[in-house]
């Protein structure tokens, strides 16, 4: 065996390559050189054997962690390495022998995301959780640093499962016998000393295994072993196939390094590289030339969610080429690694038919929401004029309760689906100047019954006075708050759309978000004006719809080519008022 201590020189260190880190599911600890794996270690967390076995793929389970006998799940690549439940403890490889015999029998770690979980630290299980997490060390042949465990390993799985007893059946030399007894006691001093003061139970495992990893490494590296180590600290990783991944990196090199020494360490690189360079800026590089990614779906994706990037300052935007690209210049990104990397996936991932026609039905279910609302207005007039009903007394007139619904309706909504992301639905600036072409389409909408001009002869005749103007300018606002800014902010989540400066086409979201809108017109009880409604008489209800299609995709254009819902409710507004004075003189 090597003499370790006595290579270490020029006072460099072995690198600091353990961490732990947080994710919504709790803490784990991760390693730079494998940073796809995540040790979880959760005091009395037992698995039962059906939940261990039905565990997501590529997931281990170490020393009581699940209750069963061990198994191994080569398909989905899910292993119980334990040596308590259900066996013959003395005839049974302890939990770390076990690990080592995964590895060294070439256990591909290098694949995707892992779980690894454990329940106890003891050295068992931290010998464990070393092999695994070095596990590239073992890719070479024995002469490899990371073999000088295997003594210790083999020496503590005997003492682990038969006692102190039988030590003599390594059969080791002597001096190695001794020499490996004297790592192993270093190695559990501290976890004796806890135990024996009764404090094992309230110790911070993570932080006490991640104290233990080092002293093994302190054990069996030297810091020349890492005079080529570059870390990578993997800061998100999302799975776009079954053969590809999007992860995001932060490290002390440049993205083409980082391709050169990923090929190098893991012989591959994931599908898409994303690197931090610095807080809120990234280089973002497709690494394999054969993966299915459009980059400049990847880019539009991106800028529709990053709150940083409007069309105010046009070449503030994540944008490249369809090889490697970056993060807005001017101001870097407000998005966060996880939220990239997730982002990525979605722009990577095509929506089947049934995701479709789900959430097609569900904003068709919140926009026709309006037209059940107008009729509960009418419902709650009526039985108030009938009834006395005291609380409607002040708000006798359909359209005054439809008002009071409707926006309480779409401010509801909005809390619940768009406050935290409120520029995703159009809650912002516009942008651009193009957006100005689509007034003249509004415009004609309503003049044909596509606005919501209400018709004052249905509350007798008297007109609605202030309360007029300000359903003039409430409703149109509550409507394109809701279709324009919700309904059509859910499914750009799915179908592209334009934006300023950009590609023009009438998107998928404009489409659909106007045919409800017109529906919604046509259905509503609560009676509008328009000019043209005597020359269709009977049939003035195909006027509103082709006025509410008219003005729906207008007003969805104009919507994607500011970013903003604000120029809509606008033109909407000016297109009622104008309307309404045509009315008037007539």
């Amino acid at each position: 065996m090597r003499k370790t201590a006595a290579k270490k020189s020029n006072n460099k260190k072995i690198p600091d390559r353990y961490s732990i880190k947080t994710s919504p599911t709790g803490s784990y600890i991760t390693c730079l050189e494998s940073p796809n794996l995540s040790v979880r270690i959760e005091k009395g967390r037992v698995f039962t054997e059906s939940s261990g076995r039905k565990a997501p793929d590529r997931t281990i389970f170490l020393d009581g962690a699940c209750d069963s006998p061990p198994f191994l799940d080569m398909k989905r690549q899910v292993y119980n390495l334990d040596h308590h439940t259900g066996i013959i403890r003395t005839f049974t490889l302890s939990t770390c022998e076990q690990a080592a015999i995964l590895v060294l029998k070439g256990l591909d770690l290098t694949e995707k995301n892992w779980n690894i979980w454990a329940n106890d630290p003891d050295l068992d299980t931290v010998l464990a959780i070393w092999v695994i997490l070095n596990h590239l060390h073992f890719k070479g042949d024995e002469a490899s640093p990371a073999y000088e465990i295997i003594p210790i390993l083999r020496l503590e799985g005997l003492i682990d499962g038969l006692g102190l007893d039988l030590t003599h059946f390594t059969a080791f030399p002597k001096a190695l016998e001794e020499e490996t007894s004297e790592k192993i006691d270093i190695l559990r001093k501290k976890e004796m000393s806890i135990k024996k003061s009764g404090k094992w139970e309230e110790t911070d495992f993570l932080n006490y295994t991640i104290q233990t990893l080092k002293r093994i490494d302190e054990l069996i590296f030297t810091p020349e072993d890492f005079k080529d180590f570059k870390g990578l600290d993997e800061l998100a990783r999302v799975e776009l196939d079954e053969k590809t991944s999007a992860v995001v990196y932060s490290a002390n090199m440049g993205i083409y390094e980082i391709e050169q020494h990923l090929n190098k360490v893991y012989g591959k690189n994931p599908g898409l590289i994303i690197l931090q360079k610095s807080v809120g800026h990234y280089t973002i590089r497709k690494s394999d030339l054969f993966t299915p990614l459009d980059m400049n779906h990847i880019y539009d994706k991106l800028n529709l969610y990053d709150r940083y990037v409007t069309g105010r300052l046009p070449s503030n935007r994540w944008g490249g080429a369809g090889e490697i690209g970056g993060s807005p210049r001017e101001t870097g990104t407000a998005l966060q690694p996880k939220e990239i990397a997730q982002i990525t996936r979605e722009a990577f991932y095509k929506p089947n038919l049934l995701e479709q026609v789900i959430r097609i039905s569900w904003i068709g279910f919140l926009g026709l929401g309006v037209a059940l609302l107008s009729w509960l207005a009418i419902g709650f007039w009526r039985f108030s004029e009938n009834y006395g009903f005291w609380i409607l007394e002040s708000m006798g007139l359909p359209l005054e309760v439809f008002t009071t619904l409707i926006v309480g309706f779409t401010a509801i909504l909005f809390f619940v689906i768009g406050r935290k992301n409120f520029w995703f639905y159009g809650i912002r600036y516009p942008a651009g100047k193009d957006w100005w072409l689509f007034f003249p389409g509004i415009m004609l909408g309503a003049l044909f019954g596509g606005a919501w001009i209400p018709d004052t002869s249905f509350n007798g005749g008297t007109g609605l006075g202030m309360f007029h103007l300000f359903v003039l300018l409430i409703l149109p606002f509550s409507m394109e708050l809701l279709f324009r800014g919700l309904l059509h902010g859910e499914l750009i989540e799915l179908y592209r759309t334009q934006r300023v400066g950009g590609e023009w086409f009438v998107s998928i979201p404009t489409i659909i978000s106007a045919v409800i809108y017109s529906l919604v017109i046509v259905l509503s009880p609560i009676h509008y004006d328009f000019p043209f409604a005597g020359l269709f008489g009977s049939f003035s209800w195909i006027s509103q719809l082709l006025g509410g299609m008219l003005l729906g995709l207008s007003a969805g254009l104009c919507r994607e080519r500011s970013e903003s819902i604000f120029p809509v409710w606008g033109f909407h507004t000016v297109a009622i008022l104008l309307v309404s004075m045509i009315l008037w003189v007539m």
